[in-house]
């Protein structure tokens, strides 16, 4: 009988590179942040207190996944837009 088969080491996500200064400093942080969006003609503003996102400790970039995009529709759905 063969042994079981060890399992990928995963590499460390983070820091990682940041697109705009190419610093390996960027990581996973909570802001808080106004959504601007437009329906029905008029701007309208959501605020999310507490959204994930990554963020470059040396230039200040903010990056938005899929994570922080799935937060804020959820945040527009629940204000009734």
């Amino acid at each position: 009988m063969g042994r079981p088969m060890k399992s990928p080491k995963r590499r460390k996500r983070f820091p990682c590179r940041c697109p705009e200064c190419w610093e390996v400093a960027v990581r996973p942080t909570v802001i808080p942040y106004d959504a601007k969006f437009r329906r029905g003609g008029r701007v309208r503003k959501v605020r999310i207190p507490r959204l994930g996102v990554l963020k470059c400790s040396n230039c200040g970039e903010v990056l938005f996944g899929n994570e922080a995009g799935d937060q804020i529709d959820r945040a527009i759905k629940r204000a009734g837009f």
